[in-house]
């Protein structure tokens, strides 16, 4: 991404309005669009029942330009309609990638998981609304070191579901997450994992119980936070996305 002529790098306090988010998955989008530069093909092998997905956090300015971007979250994408009792979620992912098949199967296994086809009839009846339903793995949450502390990561976690609703109108009813150190090593490693912690936790995560010692996270999430309708459509996805203050 450019910024405009008359913009500094730094230059995003007079005339910036927030910022936006946005979401792809590379087999509903076109597949050339990157991560840090890498291909969609540089992360994970092709897989039919696999999908690389990618959300990201633009500063956004009233002209219309955009600026650097402020946050990315990747990681995979699994639909229902892929999944049976011969190819679960951890199966699908062992395909594709190591992590990815350790954070399914400890969700797979675990007491707060519950299958589609056995939800409660209120949550069942919500899903059949949506085009389509799955799971997520989180492979990847970064914030630019200039604008932590401001709560982005937070916003992302929170209308991550929203966004795939948006867009494709698929509903999201799990999220799993491996917490591991900061790949930029920015922070010291207890220090960016204790922050990690507490804002995934913040964000109704919870610790599950892995055969690999890794620390693994999921989310169930609500109809509500599914939901977008009203004002709150509106105001949240605008363009492709939605626009947020700083």
């Amino acid at each position: 991404m450019s910024f405009a002529s008359d913009k500094q790098e730094n230059d995003i306090d007079d005339d910036k309005i927030g910022f936006t988010l946005e979401v792809k998955i590379n087999n509903r989008d076109s597949a050339d669009f990157s991560c840090d530069g890498k291909t969609v093909e540089t992360f994970y092998y092709d897989c039919e029942k696999c999908e690389y997905f990618h959300v990201k956090a633009v500063i956004t300015y009233e002209d219309g330009d955009e600026g650097e971007t402020l946050a990315e979250c990747n990681g995979i994408f699994i639909s229902d309609d892929n999944v049976d009792k011969d190819n679960t979620f951890t199966c699908i992912a062992d395909d594709v990638d190591g992590d990815a098949y350790i954070a399914f199967e400890a969700m797979e296994n675990s007491k707060k998981y519950v299958p589609k086809e056995k939800e409660n009839e209120d949550d069942f009846c919500e899903l059949i609304w949506y085009e389509e339903t799955g799971c997520i793995y989180l492979a990847r949450l970064y914030v630019n070191p200039k604008f932590r502390n401001r709560g982005i990561a937070k916003i992302i976690l929170r209308n991550i579901a929203k966004l795939f609703v948006w867009k494709y109108d698929i509903a999201i009813r799990y999220a799993c997450i491996i917490v591991k150190q900061d790949e930029q090593h920015i922070m010291p490693e207890k220090q960016m994992e204790k922050l990690m912690i507490k804002t995934i936790t913040d964000n109704g995560f919870t610790r599950v119980r892995s055969y690999d010692g890794e620390k693994i996270y999921i989310k169930k999430y609500s109809c509500k936070e599914r939901t977008i309708n009203g004002y709150e459509r509106e105001e949240l996805m605008q363009s492709e996305s939605g626009k947020q203050s700083l």
